[in-house]
Formats: structure tokens, C-alpha cells, sequence
């Protein structure tokens, strides 16, 4: 909540407090390899600084936490340096495991709706170009973000809002917080290479003065060459 400086909202930051560790647990019992903990000493790096803590011999094996950027608590469950990849493969299994239908290769145009409730969605396949109704119980719309709006962006190319889009065109709908888009403050322009979380929390404030300074010479040097 302080990092949103309150703007979060607090009944979904609840939720996600309470949910996520029970989440975290479920995709141990599935198979994900989180990385654990060993008991012993053990070097970490501590806003830039070199640090040598130690486990207790009671902790060995539980799922290890660090800190990541933005955050004053070591709550971060990792997977050496492939969380997601890991994360997705897990789930990706389960959902096979539970013989779960999985339709590939699928693109959704348009919900299908009274404009009160939805039963679902018109789908394209992007192989033969056939249109498809699928009718459902539930839909749920999950497609990411849309930071592909933007000009330079560390999110997946298809990453463009086209979730958000689906449900505005119904007419019923409504999108709030729109300006609410996150962005990795250590992007490489023009790039777009990412610096990643865990860089950017282990080696918090070795740079912030240097940053600031460069980042403010740079823009200085575009507006006065009249660029954006």
C-alpha cells in the first residue's frame, strides 16, 4: 500500500496478501522447484552491499524469499533465476495432468453477451482463419497488459490490450486506473532488454544519484533537440 502511496486497492492487496502464500504452497505440491533454503552462512547482496547472514538449522529446506525492487520485507519466492519459466511450466503441467483442454494458436474478436451477462467468446484460429463460438459458464478474460501502447516496453509483443478492448467494445464494461501501467524503471533504450528484478533489488542505490543526474541530462539534450 505505501508503494502505491495508498492508491492501491486495499481489499484486492488483502486478498493477494492472504491468497499468494496458499498459492505458493499449491505450486510446491505440483512440482514447481522453488529455490530453498540452507542452513549455514551464506553471502547475499543488501543495497549494494556485500552481507554474510545465517540460516538456522531450523529453516533448512523451507522455500527461500529475497527482496526484489520496491520492497522493505525479503517476501519474494524465487526459482534460482527462472521463476516465471518455472511458474508456467507447472501450471502448464497440472493443467495436462487434469486432462484440462487447451486450444492453441486462438485469437478472441469478440465477447458474446445480452448486455448483462456473457456466454463466452467468438474466436479466430490463427492457422486456418476459421471462426469459432466458444459458449461457456464462465469467461474469464486473462490476456496481460498493454504495455505495447507504449513506444518502448519490456512486455511481450502481443501484450496490447486487446483484453481491455473486448471488454470495452461490449458496451457494459468500463476500465478504470488506465494510466495505472507498469514499467521496469531499468528498461535499456532503445533495446528494451530488461534489467531484471533481482539486479535491481540487489543492487539498490548503488547508482540512484548517477541515474538521476544522466536521466535528466539525456531529456535536456531531446528537448532542446526538439525530440520527444
Amino acid at each position: 500500500m505505501r508503494g502505491s502511496d495508498w492508491g492501491a486497492d486495499q481489499d484486492v492487496v488483502r486478498m493477494f496478501v492472504n491468497t499468494s502464500p496458499k498459492a505458493v504452497r499449491e505450486l510446491a505440491a505440483w512440482g514447481c522447484p522453488w529455490s530453498r533454503i540452507t542452513k549455514g552462512d551464506r553471502e547475499v547482496i543488501i543495497n549494494s552491499q556485500k552481507v554474510t547472514i545465517t540460516e538456522r538449522d531450523e529453516a533448512q529446506g523451507l522455500i527461500a524469499q529475497r527482496d526484489f525492487g520496491g520492497t522493505k520485507k525479503w517476501r519474494t519466492c524465487y526459482v534460482s533465476d527462472g521463476t516465471g519459466h518455472a511458474m508456467l511450466f507447472t501450471a502448464s503441467d497440472r493443467a495436462i495432468a487434469e486432462k484440462i483442454d487447451i486450444h492453441e494458436r486462438k485469437e478472441a474478436l469478440a465477447l458474446i453477451h445480452d448486455g448483462s451477462r456473457c456466454y463466452g467468446a467468438i474466436v479466430r484460429d490463427l492457422i486456418t482463419g476459421e471462426l469459432v463460438a466458444y459458449v461457456a459458464k464462465a469467461t474469464a478474460i486473462a490476456t496481460g497488459g498493454a504495455g505495447r501502447l507504449y513506444r518502448v516496453s519490456t512486455n511481450a509483443v502481443i501484450c496490447e490490450g486487446m483484453g481491455h478492448a473486448l471488454a470495452l467494445e461490449t458496451g457494459v464494461a468500463s476500465l478504470g486506473n488506465m494510466e495505472a501501467v507498469q514499467f521496469h524503471p531499468t528498461a535499456i533504450v532503445p533495446a528494451g532488454i530488461l534489467v531484471t528484478e533481482g539486479c535491481r533489488g540487489g543492487t539498490a542505490g548503488c547508482c540512484g544519484t548517477w541515474t538521476a543526474t544522466a536521466l535528466c541530462r539525456t531529456m535536456n539534450r531531446r528537448k532542446r533537440a526538439g525530440l520527444p
